[in-house]
């Protein structure tokens, strides 16, 4: 396996932008992490309790790469028995962005108000090696764990999310257990990327 070390988005694109096929594959991930302005409870602003810089979460991430969606909840929804194959599933478009230059793997997507576009990473959840995907919330810009009090109350200051469907109302047709779960990584916001036989680091 190789090391390929890189110091931007453009590069870390540009190395993986062209892979084919299908892998497996792990990331570690800086990003902000989503909170309203201020608790749902007792309105405490959120600064008053994160701090100004609010809260980082680093991630490790268990993720396939260069999947072909379409296909992947087609054999899913064949495997559980939902639905025989030649009824066929047809996924939405994009919910945002295009593909850069023909890739399977990149999203390019220019933000409201930016002049400069974003790129993602699109990978798919759907794995046991998934559910091992962990995450550490700290503050002052990643230098400080939460202390107790901010745990404890962390869930005020987050909406929460709706029920899952049931089967029959989602678009996949599956279960919440076996459905396929699509995420997009902003670029800029992994560390270190290692799939098809290559490890990327950010130095």
């Amino acid at each position: 396996m190789a090391t390929i070390k890189y110091q931007t988005v453009e590069e870390l694109r540009n190395k993986i932008a062209n892979f084919k096929g299908f892998s497996w594959g792990s990331m570690k991930t800086r990003t902000k992490f989503g909170t309203n302005k201020k608790s749902r409870l007792d309105k405490t602003p959120t600064d008053v309790m994160f701090g100004p810089s609010g809260i980082t979460a680093f991630g490790t991430k268990y993720c396939g790469i260069g999947y072909d969606y379409r296909t992947s909840v087609n054999n899913k929804r064949e495997k559980v028995n939902y639905v025989s194959s030649d009824e066929g599933w047809e996924p939405h478009s994009l919910p945002f962005g295009e593909w850069w230059n023909g890739s399977k793997v990149i999203i390019k997507h220019t933000l409201k108000n930016d002049t400069e576009p974003t790129y993602y990473l699109r990978v798919t959840y759907n794995s046991a090696l998934s559910k091992k995907n962990t995450s550490e919330l700290k503050i002052n810009e990643g230098l400080n764990s939460l202390n107790e009090e901010q745990h404890k109350r962390l869930h005020e200051f987050i909406t929460p999310k709706p029920p899952a469907k049931p089967a029959g109302e989602n678009s996949q047709g599956l279960e919440e257990e076996d459905k396929i779960e699509v995420r997009t990584f902003k670029l800029e916001n992994i560390l270190e990327l290692t799939f098809g036989g290559n490890t990327y680091i950010k130095e």
